[in-house]
């Protein structure tokens, strides 16, 4: 392998996935777009088929390939998050998708409005009643279904596109990486050397590292034992006392990670009903 591939490969690898995303043809209704002019199926069958058409014809295929040809560590984990949020901004500024036969038939209507009446009943654990004053948006848009289908498909946009390919990276990274990375987090160096912005980096990658839970592939950690977490930091020998006692602080339990992938869905779809239905009802 070249030498200066070597030396600019997560350059080179960033760059090329900004400029394929950057391609004109993946905002515009042609190309692979026109598996959408089919009807909708029926049944569970066809529901599941549709479905995966939509993930198709409007291009997210691309934006959750582009992260399974690029996993962790060729390029970090912040990185490909903010490349994932903007390869989904260019492929949803494609506003054609809500006019396709598949996605304006009636039977995808009734479908789509039982997707926002659960998500609805889901949200109710958002604090203030969020939840509940945000579905009546969408119902009072002149244009209902197409405010319905916009506020669908930025919902799909973001789990599919965004969610499901950070957590394939987190639960896929290889155990080499994942060392490496809590080795960075319990340098004692690691709170002085980074400017603000790093350390905001470094805070969002815990945070989404806590979310989506230790990597598939990493062996389980003799140190995670119940005596290891009751310890006081100062107790355990070895280094990056400040990192143990941060991780014990941070480790979520499985209920607690499911109550928070419950919450954070439950307000992308809130924030999602808000934002479209508002704007149709000004147009």
């Amino acid at each position: 392998m070249p030498a200066f591939y070597l030396r600019w490969r997560k350059e080179s690898l960033v760059l090329y996935r900004v400029g394929f995303f950057a391609f004109p043809l993946l905002r515009k209704a042609a190309g692979i777009q026109h598996v959408l002019d089919a009807p909708p199926l029926p049944g569970v069958r066809g529901l599941v088929k549709d479905l995966y058409k939509v993930v198709w014809g409007s291009r997210l295929v691309a934006v959750l390939m582009a992260v399974m040809l690029n996993p962790l560590p060729l390029v970090p984990l912040v990185p490909q998050l903010l490349l994932q949020v903007y390869a989904v901004g260019i492929i949803r500024s494609n506003n054609t998708l809500c006019a396709t036969p598949l996605l304006s038939a009636p039977l995808t209507a009734q479908r789509i409005h039982r997707f926002h009446s659960l998500l609805h009943v889901l949200s109710q654990a958002l604090p203030g009643g969020v939840g509940h004053s945000m579905f009546p948006l969408l119902g009072q848009s002149e244009r209902q279904r197409e405010a319905e289908c916009e506020c669908f498909l930025s919902v799909l946009f973001f789990t599919v596109g965004l969610l499901l390919p950070m957590w394939l990276l987190v639960k896929t990274e290889p155990p080499s990486a994942l060392r490496a990375w809590e080795l960075r987090q319990g340098s004692p160096a690691l709170a002085t050397d980074l400017s603000a912005l790093g350390r905001l980096a470094a805070g969002a990658e815990a945070a989404l590292r806590q979310l989506c839970g230790r990597s598939w592939l990493a062996p389980p950690q003799p140190e995670e034992s119940s005596e290891w977490l009751a310890a006081p930091p100062e107790a355990v020998a070895g280094p990056g006392p400040q990192w143990r006692a941060r991780k014990r602080c941070l480790r979520l339990r499985v209920w607690e990670r499911a109550f928070a992938w419950w919450l954070l869905l439950a307000l992308v779809w809130a924030v999602s009903a808000a934002v479209h239905g508002n704007r149709r009802v000004q147009q």
